[in-house]
């Protein structure tokens, strides 16, 4: 009863370890806009209201803007049509690929950009940064499960 105690205290350790470990590197949106909407240009794919909050929504780029990312290359303002610049769309961490919120390419035009250097096999998680504790985890787990064998073969034989 008393290795299961330890077992179990030991694990919550390294899940909490763990956890406030891999929580500095989350990402976080400084602006938000309006369900369906993933700047404040042209309208609401979900509820067909304006995105920019007013009775007027602004449907083409802003001038000096090809798309709603970053800023102006004429007058300077943010190209997604509000007081904040974006640097990616709602739900894309880089703008390579689609939103996974919106499903739209995440580089701001009708076409989505490829991860460069891609090839087919394992999909990007996004986690590369965290690799040491990845790494941690796996090797863990490796050593809990090599130990859970030999344990299991020791009673085995006793039996």
């Amino acid at each position: 009863m008393k290795t299961k105690i330890i077992s179990m205290v030991l694990f919550l350790a390294i899940v909490f370890v763990v956890g406030f470990t891999s929580t500095k590197s989350a990402d976080a949106q400084t602006v938000s806009y309006p369900e369906g909407c993933a700047s404040a240009l042209g309208y609401s794919v979900t509820t067909g209201h304006e995105c920019n909050g007013t009775s007027n929504a602004t449907d083409a780029p802003m001038p000096g803007c090809t798309t709603a990312l970053g800023y102006s290359v004429t007058t300077g303002d943010p190209c997604s049509g509000s007081s904040v610049a974006l640097q990616y769309l709602a739900g894309c961490s880089s703008l390579y690929g689609y939103s996974t919120r919106s499903g739209q390419p995440c580089n701001g035009t009708s076409v989505a950009v490829p991860i460069p250097g891609t090839t087919p096999g394992l999909p990007r998680t996004g986690v590369e940064g965290n690799a040491i504790v990845s790494i941690l985890l796996m090797t863990i787990s490796g050593l809990v499960a090599i130990f859970g064998l030999a344990y299991l073969s020791k009673q085995s034989l006793k039996a």
